[in-house]
């Protein structure tokens, strides 16, 4: 399996202003031409304005479907740019119906792992002043997904990035999706349970959302 890189975006946490106050966030990214190094904290000239929730090396570089982008057009009747939930690389070939936790992307040096679904948060909503965009991201399944670095090296906009290893090929980020916001895959508490027990076992999977399944699994169901 190959995926094509078509833009690669960074920003830095920028001042923002709407009918609810005053806001910062770096969502709104610029694309970089040219190679751009990648190390443990992400991509070179990229920042996080919150990083209490986002940023860190389970979750160094955001990942989006381009495909989405013709979606959203559609159905929000507005252009909107790759690059434009925040993501710092925009992907052909890779959906969330095809990502996999713990798949190896390989480009160059660079190999990146697959960490955990993105879970969005307002930012993009505001930003775009569409109220509701996050829920509908999760609604939809659009979320994109993170990525940790386990090899250094560079990215760039029109490279090929090459499947290394799916050690996990049940667990698709759609998947895991569904059973992070319950979304009705398991007909029965048992079956919902042994899938969250699954992924709090999950060693690929990031420690946050590890800890989150293992402790909704505890929980006392009727």
């Amino acid at each position: 399996m190959i995926l094509r890189i078509i833009s690669v975006q960074v920003g830095q946490p920028q001042d923002f202003s709407d009918e609810f106050g005053p806001w910062k966030s770096a969502i709104g990214k610029r694309a970089v031409a040219g190679p751009v190094a990648v190390g443990v904290e992400g991509l070179a000239g990229d920042a996080q304005a919150d990083r209490q929730n986002h940023g860190g090396p389970h979750k160094a570089v955001l990942a989006y479907a381009l495909a989405h982008y013709a979606r959203w057009r559609q159905e929000l009747g507005r252009e909107l740019p790759a690059g434009g939930f925040g993501e710092n690389l925009t992907l052909e070939n890779a959906e969330e119906a095809t990502v996999c936790i713990g798949d190896q992307w390989r480009c160059g040096r660079l190999v990146l792992e697959v960490s955990q679904p993105r879970q969005p948060c307002v930012n993009p909503a505001r930003y775009w002043h569409v109220p509701g965009l996050d829920q509908r991201m999760r609604d939809t399944g659009r979320t994109g997904w993170y990525l940790r670095m386990l090899a250094p090296g560079t990215v760039a906009a029109g490279v090929q990035a090459e499947l290394a290893a799916r050690p996990y090929p049940d667990w698709t980020i759609a998947r895991v999706n569904r059973v992070f916001y319950r979304q009705g895959e398991y007909g029965d508490a048992a079956a919902a349970r042994a899938a969250m027990q699954a992924l709090a076992a999950c060693t690929r999977l990031s420690p946050a959302w590890r800890e989150r399944f293992a402790r909704r699994a505890a929980e006392p169901r009727n």
